[in-house]
């Protein structure tokens, strides 16, 4: 198995994080959890690439969203915190996934808790934060020492395996998504050690044809302004009016393309389009570092 590696270097998931017990059933699940299918396409990779990690207790989750993901990923979390109200409400009832969920902008982490996490927990989130600086250091400050922040985050070299190859698309793109911080791999390590972390882990998940595929679906969804986009409009609106005949072999039909496409992803090169990074805090010193031995 590949081990991740660290100070700006990425490596590739093991073929066997990416390939082992998937199933229909589990794709299918996964399209019931999110609103169009490219991101149950996107999130497959990276529940793969989650699934891989230790945890340790408490945790915190930065952006949960309604939970589904966490859910699918396995994971008990302590404390949770979101900027929307009505994903807060949804994450709540989760009971079984969290302890704690408040709405709450993760650039005021100093107030969140006087609780100090072993782990803190971000699934493409933090690419979306203005301000991301005063953000790492808040995470920094709210892990014991030897605590790990665990994110995962696309990278700019997604946009050279798009659809469309110019420039001028990659930047619509970059504005629809509404990445504040699209970054390379060096990039995201020099923030992170900046923010007092001592040492991160980068593993690449997202391979360059998956990418691809990915954005020829994700595009159709993203169509339309705001409430009125085609994947909402289709998930809330058409999906619903759709009778159970009809629903259940379409539902199949997808979820059997998006496994398929899953299974057959590239082994990844040197530019994966996505990266788990592992960011710990230093430990705690000893009362005696730096003294000579007596």
């Amino acid at each position: 198995m590949n081990e991740p590696s660290t100070a700006g270097t990425l490596s590739a998931a093991a073929p066997a994080a990416r390939n082992g017990d998937e199933a229909l059933p589990s794709m299918r699940s996964m399209l019931q959890s999110f609103t169009w299918p490219s991101e149950a396409f996107w999130r497959r990779f990276e529940l793969a690439a989650v699934r891989r990690q230790h945890f340790g207790t408490p945790i915190l989750e930065l952006g949960c969203g309604d939970g589904s993901f966490t859910e699918l990923a396995g994971l008990y979390v302590d404390e949770a915190l979101d900027l929307s109200p009505r994903a807060v409400a949804k994450a709540r009832r989760r009971t079984a996934v969290y302890g704690n969920v408040r709405t709450m902008d993760m650039r005021e982490l100093g107030d969140v808790s006087e609780t100090r996490f072993t782990t803190i927990f971000a699934n493409s989130v933090l690419e979306h934060v203005p301000d991301l600086p005063g953000v790492l250091h808040a995470c920094a400050s709210l892990l014991v020492p030897g605590g790990s922040l665990i994110t995962t985050v696309p990278l700019v070299s997604m946009n050279d395996h798009l659809v469309f190859r110019q420039h001028h698309y990659a930047e619509w793109r970059r504005r629809e998504l509404r990445h504040h911080n699209l970054w390379g791999v060096d990039e995201w390590v020099t923030a992170l050690r900046r923010a007092g972390f001592a040492s991160v882990t980068c593993t690449g998940y997202l391979d360059p044809k998956s990418c691809r595929f990915w954005d020829a679906i994700d595009i159709v969804g993203s169509l339309g302004v705001s409430r009125f986009r085609v994947g909402r409009i289709c998930r809330q609106v058409l999906w619903p009016l759709l009778p159970r005949s009809l629903r259940r072999p379409i539902a199949r039909g997808v979820a059997a393309k998006l496994l398929s496409a899953f299974e057959n992803a590239d082994e990844l090169g040197a530019q994966p389009c996505a990266a788990l990074l592992v960011a710990t805090t230093p430990t705690a010193a000893s009362p005696d570092d730096g003294e000579p031995p007596t």
